[in-house]
């Protein structure tokens, strides 16, 4: 199997919001955790994404970009969550805990 890698360049050529890399980002890890994997979910994606993006939007406060919605989808994950999720700073512990309530 050969990488086009004048595609994946143009991938990221007009990066305006953060989906592109997290979720090439995403794909990547997942493949790590298994590299015999035959087919990935798009729900698998999507929980990785936002395991991805909840340290730099809550633990470091960064923003993507104005029109980037990351971090609404995070905070709206979190409404029915425990306060001890919501007032503390994310850990990799905290990031474990609200998993399983991804999409």
């Amino acid at each position: 199997m050969s990488l086009n890698i004048k595609a994946l360049l143009d991938l990221f050529s007009n990066t305006n919001t953060s989906y592109k890399f997290l979720y090439f980002y995403a794909i990547i890890r997942i493949i790590k955790k298994d590299p015999l994997k035959k087919s990935i979910s798009f729900k698998e994606i999507i929980n990785e994404m936002l395991v991805l993006a909840w340290l730099p939007c809550f633990q470091f406060n960064l923003y993507f970009r104005k029109q980037d919605q990351i971090k609404v989808i995070l905070k709206n994950l979190t409404i029915n969550s425990k306060s001890s999720l919501k007032n503390n700073k994310p850990t990799n512990k905290i990031i474990k805990e609200i998993h399983p309530q991804l999409i």
